[in-house]
């Protein structure tokens, strides 16, 4: 029923968010790396070849900002890790189920 609709509010709308994390540049690329064990920026910005440091950490904030993934400091090195959540996980797992192969395949 219509009434049950206004239950998915755009602010909490997963699909739109969906929409929105398919439609932006990189976005998907990004979450792939980071599932795929590329989790520091300097391995992200090695990887996609193409990106803009600044676009790049962009996309990241943004992630963040949607719960997709967190940011976790390195005791070690005041180097920053990226962590996929749930959220993230599910979109990247289903991408992979939905093409032929698991994840999506590197452009070499």
């Amino acid at each position: 029923s219509m009434k049950q609709m206004h239950n998915c509010s755009i602010q909490s709308c997963p699909v739109l968010e969906m929409v929105d994390i398919f439609e932006k540049k990189w976005s998907l690329r990004i979450l792939n790396e980071i599932y795929l064990g590329n989790t520091h920026f300097n391995q992200l910005k090695r990887q996609i070849k193409g990106i803009t440091p600044a676009l790049l950490s962009k996309r990241l904030k943004e992630f963040e900002h949607q719960s997709m993934i967190s940011r976790k400091l390195s005791s070690a090195s005041n180097d920053a890790e990226y962590v996929l959540q749930n959220k993230a996980l599910e979109v990247v797992q289903c991408w992979g189920m939905h093409s032929k192969f698991k994840g999506l395949k590197r452009a070499k």
